[in-house]
Parts: structure tokens; sequence; C-alpha cells
């Protein structure tokens, strides 16, 4: 590997540490915000709560698939899987 293509690793590889941690946090972020709801609202705000977190997951899980197929293209394995 050069060093262009060691530093676009490192770089990948860092990003998909973040996205797997935004994803984390997303879905504590909606646990959270679901617990606080008033009992009235629980069912309109769980149904879109939901909605915004398969969106949001989906956006972040084809983010991860995608650094993982680079570094994979590169030669990469990751051993830990989200």
């Amino acid at each position: 590997m050069t060093f262009d293509e060691v530093a676009e690793a490192a770089m990948l590889v860092g990003t998909y540490k973040q996205l797997a941690d935004a994803r984390a946090r997303v879905n504590e972020t909606v646990i959270q915000i679901a617990g606080a709801l008033p009992a009235v609202q629980d069912a309109i705000n769980n149904t879109v709560s939901s909605q915004v977190q398969s969106q949001v997951t989906a956006a972040l899980d084809a983010s991860i698939a995608s650094t993982v197929d680079r570094l994979t293209a590169m030669g990469i394995e990751l051993p830990v899987a989200i």
C-alpha cells in the first residue's frame, strides 16, 4: 500500500467508527425521547420517532456499508460488526 492508501484507510476506519457511534447515539436518543413523552402523545410521537429512526438508521447503515466496502476493496477487514 502507498502512503496515500494507508492515509485513506485510516480516514475510512475513523469514519466507520464515527458512523457506528452516531448510529448508537440515534438509537439512544430515540429511546430517551420516547421515555419523556406524555402518555396522551405516545402513539403519535412513537410513530414519528420510529419513522425518523428508521430513516436515519438506514442512511447510517448505507454509509457504514459503503465505508466497509471501500476498506474491503483495500484489503482491510474490520473484525467488529454493528
